[in-house]
Formats: structure tokens, C-alpha cells, sequence
């Protein structure tokens, strides 16, 4: 007896392969989207961490907050080493909770003990007028908490230094290069950077407490309509 043996015709094969690539086509994206909401996810929680360190120094110290390297030529005295003794054991131990999983420069940082975070020098550097600290680390000065960033994700491009802890915000208003000279407002993204840097977003911890993720091409846009995120005496 014959056995005929039953094989798929050239037409079907080809219509297999445009099935699965179809599939491939909507999974993928899908996948990248799930992973960078992850992502995004952890840096808020990493942030989130950091925000209530800064509370419970400020308890620590008569309502004032850390300084940056901006004022403080002493880094093991700026905000980077001194929430060490807030934040939890294993994140002290390994300085994860100073790292933004979407940090391209994460290895480095961490071998370097550095943060992927910035704080706003326009809250966390002192200025010294007839003899005085006059400082917005003093956090009975910040009127409008909730409105004030004290957190960024810093650009990596930056370098690496621990001098580079915090933003130059007062130079903002100048241009978008201006901002996104200091801070990644694009770090969260699918896909390739965009030239101006205004595909994505980025989170952004305020100084009550909460963070929000905010897209960086509405970032651009607020900065050109004239408002500084950084400001410390934003009104409504």
C-alpha cells in the first residue's frame, strides 16, 4: 500500500510566516511598553524612598533639609551620604534606592557610589547674605510643597562626579538646553532618544512627598510658556 504524506503548499507556508510576523509585530511593542512601565515604576519607588529619607532628616534637624555640592564642598556631608543613615539597610548597603533602572550609567554609578538623581539647587544649596544663611533648605520657606520638585533623574551625560548632585535650575528659562543639560526629562521611553529630547518622560518627586511622571513633551512646552518646574514660589 502507498502512504501519502501530507505537506503544506508554498501559498500556506507564506501565509504562516505573515501570521507570526503580525504577531511579532503587535507583541513586541507590547513587551517594551510592560518592561518600561516597570521600570518607571521602580525609579517612583526609588524616589519615593528618597523622599521620605529627606523627611526624616528634616525631623532629625530642626525642619531643614541636606545640602548639595553646590554649598557643600564636602561630599560625604551632601545629601547623597548623609540619607544613608534613612533609607532601609539593603538599599543602604548596595545604594540601590539612588539608582534609576533606566539609568544607561547604572554600572558605573554603582561601582562609583553615585546617584542617577539630582536634587534642586534652588532648594538644597545655601546662599550666604550679610553674613547669613539664607536657605531654602529650611523647609518652613517652601510655601506651596506640593507644587516645589526637589528630585530629578539626572542627565547621564552629565559625567560622572559626585559634584553633580544637583541642577542649575535658575538657568532653565534660558532654553530646553538649558534643562536638559541637567536632567533626563525623557529617561522613561520606548525606543530610540529623540533629537530634542522630548519623546518620553520622567518622574519628578515633590517635596511633600509624592512623585508624578510627567511627559517630557509637556515639560517643553510648560518651560517655554514660562514655567519653571524648579521654581520655589510658583503661585496658582
Amino acid at each position: 500500500m502507498s502512504r501519502r504524506h501530507a505537506a503544506f503548499t508554498l501559498i500556506e507556508l507564506l501565509v504562516v510566516v505573515a501570521v507570526v510576523a503580525l504577531l511579532l509585530s503587535l507583541l513586541v511593542p507590547a513587551l517594551g511598553a510592560a518592561r518600561a512601565a516597570a521600570v518607571r515604576t521602580q525609579c517612583a519607588s526609588n524616589m519615593r524612598q528618597l523622599g521620605l529619607a529627606f523627611e526624616m532628616y528634616a525631623a532629625d534637624h530642626d525642619n531643614w533639609l541636606p545640602e548639595c555640592a553646590h554649598s557643600q564642598p564636602d561630599v560625604r556631608k551632601t545629601w547623597q551620604w548623609v540619607l544613608l543613615d534613612y533609607v532601609s539597610e539593603g538599599a543602604a548597603r548596595g545604594r540601590e534606592v539612588y539608582l534609576c533602572p533606566a539609568d544607561p550609567t547604572i554600572e558605573d554609578r554603582r561601582e562609583r557610589d553615585l546617584s542617577s538623581y539630582v536634587v534642586n539647587d534652588l532648594v538644597f544649596k545655601d546662599t550666604f547674605i550679610g553674613g547669613r544663611v539664607v536657605s531654602n533648605r529650611d523647609r518652613k520657606r517652601l510655601r506651596h510643597p506640593v507644587r516645589i520638585v526637589t528630585l530629578f533623574i539626572g542627565n547621564p551625560a552629565r559625567g560622572l562626579s559626585a559634584y553633580n548632585d544637583h541642577t542649575h535650575a535658575a538657568l532653565w528659562p534660558a532654553g530646553w538646553n538649558r534643562l536638559t543639560a541637567d536632567i533626563a526629562p525623557d529617561m522613561h521611553r520606548t525606543g530610540a532618544q529623540s533629537p530634542d529630547r522630548s519623546k518620553g518622560r520622567a518622574n519628578y518627586l515633590y517635596a511633600d512627598g509624592h512623585v508624578t511622571s510627567i511627559d517630557a513633551a509637556q515639560m517643553r512646552s510648560a518651560l517655554e510658556a514660562g514655567t519653571n518646574i524648579a521654581a520655589v514660589d510658583q503661585q496658582r
